[in-house]
């Protein structure tokens, strides 16, 4: 709950950015904790991040500011674009 609303995470409202991430698989021995890394592969996915604000936002904070890492990056798609102006005039206004 935040400021007396009850939110669903599985009907949120998440951020809709693509970026492309890199997802490592490992297994922890929990006796001993070694890691032992099984692969890492690049996927194409949406940000996902939840916005706890109003059904018009589409873009995080963090995406919307040009946050990037090595492994996380947005692309730069038309579409991407398109979400980031939205929101940039959405946060204007």
């Amino acid at each position: 709950m935040l400021n007396g609303t009850i939110y669903n995470t599985t009907t949120m409202n998440n951020c809709k950015i693509t970026r492309k991430k890199l997802v490592s698989f490992s297994i922890l021995n929990m006796t001993t904790g070694a890691k032992k890394e099984i692969k890492k592969e690049w996927r194409e996915e949406q940000c996902g991040t939840p916005l706890f604000s109003n059904d018009n936002d589409t873009v995080c904070k963090s995406c919307l500011s040009g946050w990037t890492h090595e492994n996380n990056f947005m692309l730069g798609t038309d579409e991407n674009q398109k979400l980031l102006e939205n929101a940039l005039k959405i946060n204007l206004l």
